[in-house]
Parts: structure tokens; C-alpha cells; sequence
């Protein structure tokens, strides 16, 4: 039997909310794409809300967001065992 507190324990967890920062609303279905440096990549849309979260293997990831609409963001993201942590996102 595997307990679920220890297998939270092995994933970095990635939380937040997009925002539109003109209109001050949640954003629905942005992207958030996460790529490792082998090339495994995986993602998360938001919810109607503007929420989302995202459990990660550790390691280092390029993260990619992406919108209709808006510039594309990437920037690079450590995700160490663990932990979580909250990541807020403004687009205009």
C-alpha cells in the first residue's frame, strides 16, 4: 500500500492564478506547457476561474504560456522535491 502523503512528497506542485490585468478577470483555458531538458513535456489549461495546479517530477523545466491573443511567455523553473509553491501570472 502506498500512502498518499508520501507520494505527494516525490512531486513539486505548481498552483496559481491567471489574470487578465486590464479587466481584472480570471483567465480560462490559458496554457501552461512545462518542458524537461530530455524533452518530456507536459501541461495545464486554467479553469473558468483562472486557477490551476500542476504536479511536476523534479528537475528543471522550460515553462511556456500561451494565450490567443497575448505574447507568449518562457522562462526557465526549478521544481525541487517537495514542495509548493504559488505562481501568479498578469497578462495585458
Amino acid at each position: 500500500m502506498i500512502s498518499t502523503e508520501e507520494n505527494e512528497n516525490e512531486y513539486y506542485t505548481l498552483h496559481g492564478r491567471a489574470l487578465d490585468l486590464n479587466q481584472g478577470e480570471g483567465i480560462i483555458a490559458l496554457k501552461l506547457k512545462f518542458t524537461r531538458k530530455d524533452g518530456t513535456m507536459t501541461g495545464v489549461l486554467t479553469d473558468i476561474d483562472g486557477y490551476y495546479t500542476i504536479d511536476l517530477q523534479p528537475g528543471t523545466y522550460t515553462l511556456e504560456i500561451s494565450y490567443p491573443g497575448y505574447e507568449t511567455y518562457s522562462t526557465e523553473i526549478t521544481a525541487p522535491d517537495g514542495m509548493r509553491e504559488e505562481l501568479k501570472i498578469t497578462l495585458e
